[in-house]
């Protein structure tokens, strides 16, 4: 399922243009998983990014730019509604777990024309996010007003909150875990423990490296090879599977 929404309505605290050279693009912000996510295919969502949508946002004349493209903000619920209230355009998509390679130009070529159709609409105001929430203008004791965008923003700040923690902890329950962290130590599931500069190894052998670093909230671990960047695996990701301190 897509769904775009055009903006233009309201008031943008930042540009909502890209420049490339002299020229100036209208952003097209893409709301979407920026991680793999259990019951995907590794990798899922990156090939969706990279080989259906910017293509097909490219074409309809916009800069493409996802949440780990321009989110600098240590509060990432932040930072996507910052950018959902600066572009010009954003893009929602709703997936199912196949992305069929012989279907990717005609589906280009039908996100691109959903686009169009969305930037052209002729009664934009009923496409405003402020118009569509019902939005009323919010009094505070003191006499202070905040303005409807404020207020939507608070309300969204609280409702993505709620959903990501929700998702979260569904996924650790559902999902196969396996490695658990209990304070600086790793447990994984041959019952093993590990530490930081300790060794790990993969379900087939493989050297991964040394622990670097260990997230008890994200249920993650950051191994490093080498000269290698670090990389995360996740306490519910397929990569993490099998892993331990011995190579067997």
């Amino acid at each position: 399922m897509l769904k775009c929404k055009h903006l233009s309505q309201v008031p943008m605290m930042t540009e909502s243009i890209a420049t490339r050279g002299d020229q100036q693009i209208p952003v097209c912000f893409v709301l979407m998983p920026i991680a793999d996510v259990p019951g995907y295919e590794p990798g899922h969502f990156a090939r969706t990014y990279e080989h259906l949508l910017k293509p097909a946002i490219i074409k309809a004349g916009y800069f493409p730019v996802r949440a780990d493209d321009a989110v600098k903000t240590d509060y990432i619920v932040v930072g996507i509604i910052q950018k959902i209230v600066e572009s010009e355009m954003v893009l929602y998509t709703e997936y199912d777990e196949s992305l069929r390679v012989d279907t990717v130009g005609k589906d280009i070529g039908k996100i691109q024309s959903a686009i169009v159709e969305t930037a052209n609409a002729t009664d934009r105001e009923l496409n405003s996010i402020v118009r569509l929430a019902g939005i009323q203008t919010a009094t505070i004791p003191d006499r202070q007003i905040i303005s409807p965008d404020t207020d939507l923003l608070l309300t969204a700040i609280g409702a993505l909150d709620r959903r990501l923690q929700e998702i979260e902890t569904s996924q650790f329950q559902e999902a196969e875990r396996h490695f658990s962290i209990e304070g600086d130590v790793v447990t994984f599931s041959s019952g093993l423990t590990a530490n930081k500069g300790d060794d790990l190894f993969s379900g087939t052998g493989d050297d991964l490296g040394k622990l670097i670093g260990i997230n008890s909230k994200r249920q993650s671990i950051l191994v490093k090879k080498g000269g290698a960047p670090a990389r995360e695996f996740l306490a519910t990701g397929q990569s993490s599977k099998g892993m331990d301190t011995i190579p067997f």
